[in-house]
């Protein structure tokens, strides 16, 4: 009812049975694309999951902190899901590669966006890393279009809303090998410095 009303969907999926559940709903609902339907989470997600999601026009809304978290090697996930589903997590690296939108945020814990990028970059399993300008897409870009918004936000354009973060790393690759260390040195709100720390 939601999608034929033009409502955006938002649903929670953490783990296989779960993704089976909302995907076999969307299917049956034959939802449409252009609504952006998300699946918020999307842990444990298999490659036939990857696959319908592509196929559906799904958004995943990912939290990579959740990675540095608990999903490092002998992390909370390895230890109490197994290894199978450990490595099966948060598979960004798979669904960038497939065009897939993912849209990242923080959730929860910790909220510090420089955690979830540190995830993101040092995911423990190889074809599941990001790059640091492909983290921070999904972190930007990925996000306002989960919300119809990319139009005003989430990418720097005449005529966007001007709301950026300045970080001290000075550059993609200096962020991509030291993201731990990289601080948020100034703030722009609605084009105008609110926030400034010089080092």
């Amino acid at each position: 009812k939601a999608d034929k009303a033009g409502l955006q969907m938002a649903i929670h999926a953490i783990g296989d049975r779960a993704i089976d559940q909302v995907l076999d709903c969307l299917r049956e609902a034959k939802v449409s694309g252009a609504l952006r339907h998300r699946i918020e989470h999307f842990e444990i997600a298999h490659e036939e999951h990857i696959k319908a999601v592509k196929s559906l026009g799904i958004v995943i809304s990912a939290q990579p902190n959740f990675v540095s978290q608990w999903q490092m090697p002998g992390g909370m996930y390895e230890r109490r899901l197994g290894r199978e589903r450990w490595r099966i997590m948060n598979p960004f690296g798979k669904m960038f590669r497939e065009n897939i939108r993912l849209a990242f945020g923080s959730d929860c814990m910790p909220l510090d966006p420089i955690y979830g990028l540190y995830g993101a970059i040092n995911h423990p399993i190889e074809d599941n890393k990001l790059s640091a300008r492909e983290a921070l897409l999904a972190y930007t870009f990925g996000s306002a279009y989960a919300a119809h918004q990319e139009d005003l936000r989430g990418s720097i354009g005449v005529g966007k809303i001007a709301n950026l973060i300045i970080l001290s790393a000075k550059d993609l690759s200096e962020l991509e090998k030291e993201t731990l260390k990289v601080k948020i040195c100034g703030m722009v709100l609605d084009g105008k410095i609110t926030t400034m720390i010089l080092d």
